[in-house]
């Protein structure tokens, strides 16, 4: 009964850090996939060290602001425009071609 009874808290452990990873703003997408063999290969340890990336993500505030991704914000050099196309402070953008006008 007591090996049942711990069966199910590690199932429930390592699908709560799942949804956790899930819901993360940090890692990539190949990251999480990491992350996600971790929680469930090595389960006691891939969910603890997972667990402590994630209370580390909230503790310092690396959760990258506004849901944003830092990896894909290079590739928008038009961040700074609104919809219409105006630019409200970029500095060294261009202003030549970006944003389908």
């Amino acid at each position: 009964m007591l090996l049942l009874a711990l069966g199910f808290l590690l199932i429930l452990v390592n699908a709560a850090v799942t949804v956790g990873v899930v819901r993360s703003t940090v890692h990539e997408p190949a990251q999480k996939v990491f992350q996600f063999l971790l929680i469930w290969l090595v389960p006691i340890i891939g969910a603890g060290i997972s667990w402590y990336v994630l209370r580390e993500e909230v503790r310092t505030g690396t959760s990258r602001g506004g849901g944003g991704n830092e990896y894909l914000h290079w590739n928008y050099p038009d961040r700074n425009e609104d919809r219409s196309g105006h630019d409200h402070g970029s500095a060294g953008h261009d202003g030549g071609g970006h944003g389908g006008h």
